[in-house]
């Protein structure tokens, strides 16, 4: 829903629409620096709010390089890319322009997280990634290079630790 001030407007999936959001579940919400607004949904990829058509429009990408159907986190680093998490990859879109930039300077990132469960992503004030998964947390530089993988350690109710 959005409220202009005078009324409510209602977005929703409309079956058969090329435009709109393509499910109605939506598991993450970012404003951008550049003032886009994007949303993650759980089973329908990615999509960005266009405030000139006043509707919400699917983010396509690269047909090579697909989104998670299921998002499960969107997050914007220092540079304004949106970092999005999610079932069975990590991806980057440069906000201000809506390119996919996974395939350029987030390879490695990309390529090690590929066909896991990504959860949450975060960037430190000196510019290192961390992203979390169904393993663990992964770390990477400043430059995108893999630094330490910090195991989930799993335990009972009984044991400490």
């Amino acid at each position: 829903y959005k409220y202009d001030g005078n009324r409510f407007w209602e977005y929703r999936h409309e079956p058969g629409s090329n435009t709109g959001l393509r499910v109605n579940f939506i598991s993450s919400l970012k404003s951008s620096q550049s003032g886009t607004l994007w949303i993650g949904t759980s089973g329908g990829g990615l999509h960005y709010y266009d405030p000139k058509m006043n509707r919400i429009m699917p983010f396509n990408g690269d047909p090579q390089n697909q989104l998670p159907l299921a998002i499960t986190s969107l997050q914007e680093d220092k540079k304004g890319n949106l970092l999005i998490t999610g079932f069975g990859s990590f991806q980057v879109v440069r906000s201000h322009d809506k390119a996919l930039i996974t395939q350029d300077e987030f390879k490695e990132m990309a390529d090690m997280l590929r066909n896991k469960v990504t959860t949450a992503s975060f960037q430190d004030s000196k510019g290192n990634y961390y992203i979390g998964a169904s393993e663990g947390i992964y770390k990477f530089n400043n430059q995108k290079k893999w630094m330490a993988t910090y195991p989930a350690r799993l335990t009972n109710g009984n044991s400490k630790g």
